[in-house]
C-alpha cells in the first residue's frame, strides 16, 4: 500500500504530507477530521529507535583487507570476518518496535513500512556472519537486482 501511495501521489507530495503531520494536530482527510497526534508520536518513536541502527557501519567487516589478501594468496577458501562491537542491544530494539501499534489505514501504512524496514535492518545487524539470514533480510528490504544490473 505505501509504495502504491507514493507512486500515485508522488514522493514530493508525500513528504509535504509528513511535514504537515508534524506541524499540526488535526487534518481533514476524505471529508473526516483526523487527530494526527498518534502519527506524530509514532514518527518520533520510530526515529528515536532507529537512530542507533547503522547497518552499513555494523555489517562492514573490520578485517576485510586482511581476509581479502589471505584469500588472494590462496591461504584461505572462505574469509572469516570480524565485525564491530554493537553499541546497542538489537533485542531491545526489536522489543520496542514490536510494542508500537500502528493504525491500519493509508497513513498508518507508511509508518508500518518504516517500522518493517527498521526491523529488517536490525535483523541484518543481529545476524552478521549468517549469510542466509542476511541475504533473506536484504532481499526483503531492497529486492533482487535485475539481470541487467548484475551483468
Amino acid at each position: 500500500m505505501p509504495r502504491e501511495l507514493v507512486e500515485s501521489i508522488g514522493a514530493e507530495i508525500l513528504m509535504k504530507l509528513l511535514f504537515f503531520l508534524k506541524k499540526y494536530n488535526v487534518i481533514k482527510y476524505r471529508n473526516k477530521i483526523m487527530d494526527i497526534k498518534p502519527y506524530n508520536l509514532i514518527d518520533e518513536m520510530l526515529l528515536n529507535i532507529s537512530k542507533d541502527i547503522k547497518p552499513l557501519y555494523y555489517v562492514e567487516p573490520i578485517n576485510s583487507n586482511e581476509q581479502k589478501q589471505r584469500f588472494l594468496e590462496g591461504k584461505i577458501k572462505n574469509p572469516e570476518f570480524q565485525y564491530r562491537e554493537l553499541e546497542y542491544n538489537p533485542r531491545e530494539i526489536e522489543q520496542k518496535l514490536n510494542f508500537i501499534k500502528i493504525p491500519k489505514d493509508e497513513i498508518g501504512a507508511i509508518f508500518q513500512e518504516k517500522k518493517d524496514e527498521i526491523l529488517l535492518e536490525n535483523k541484518i545487524v543481529l545476524s552478521r556472519g549468517n549469510q542466509d539470514i542476511v541475504r533473506e533480510a536484504t532481499i526483503a528490504l531492497y529486492g533482487i537486482p535485475s539481470n541487467e544490473l548484475v551483468a
